[in-house]
Order: C-alpha cells, then structure tokens, then sequence
C-alpha cells in the first residue's frame, strides 16, 4: 500500500480514492443541490410574509447550496480525471478553478456558522421576550 501525500509536486492517482468514498460524495452532493434549492424556492417563492427566522434558514440554505456546489465540483474533478488525477493533480491544485473552489468552500462554512449562531441568539431572544410578555 503507498501513502499519498497531495501537494504541487506529489498528487495522489486518484482524488478520492475509493467507490465508497465517490459514491458517497456524489450522494450528499445531489442530495444537497436538490434539498436545498427546493429550501429556497419554498421560502423565496411563497407569498407570504418573510420574517426574521425564515430568512435566516434560507440564507442558511444557501450557505449550504455554496457548500454542495464546492462538493460537486470536487466529484466532477474526480469523475473528470478518474485514474489520472496524478497528471492532472498539480496543474489543478495550483489553478484558479481550485483556489476559487477553495474560497467559496470557506466562505460557505464560516457563513454556516455564522448564520446557526445568528439563529441561535434570534430562538432565544424570542424565548426570553415570550417568556418576559407571558408573566404580564
């Protein structure tokens, strides 16, 4: 068995190495773009009013949408150069396809985080109102 140690200079064969591993990514992947885009087409497409909480779970779903997206362009890298990711492997680390990929993947993630600690402090802060206007 030979480790692989991506990098510029030692790009692995295969990106993602096995078929548990492609299959797996290419599900959460699928799974993701079509969850989530159904997510925003229900609370953007609806007439109704749009409040605060509803507006964090879509921008919510859309950090997740950016985040499927990131996944799928790492399964159609793999798909693309399946069994020869390693001809391809530095020209495609140093390129601007993954450095873009790369930035939208961060940015989905802290926007993630954000937008959950966001939805936290919005949940408690209508408790504790709810809770202060009940004792009235």
């Amino acid at each position: 068995m030979r480790l692989c140690v991506a990098g510029p200079f030692r790009p692995c064969d295969s990106l993602l190495g096995s078929w548990l591993v492609r299959v797996g990514l290419w599900s959460i992947s699928l799974v993701s773009l079509l969850g989530n885009s159904l997510l925003l087409l229900s609370l953007f497409g609806s007439p109704s009013y749009l409040s605060p909480l509803r507006f964090t779970v879509a921008c919510m779903g859309a950090s997740n949408l950016l985040t499927g997206v990131c996944t799928c362009t790492l399964a159609l890298v793999d798909a693309l150069t399946l069994g020869e990711f390693g001809h391809h492997g530095a020209r495609w680390e140093g390129g601007p396809g993954c450095q873009a990929t790369g930035w939208v993947w961060v940015f989905a993630s802290q926007a993630s985080v954000l937008l959950l600690t966001l939805a936290a402090v919005q949940c408690g802060v209508s408790v504790t109102c709810a809770h202060s206007h009940s004792q009235r």
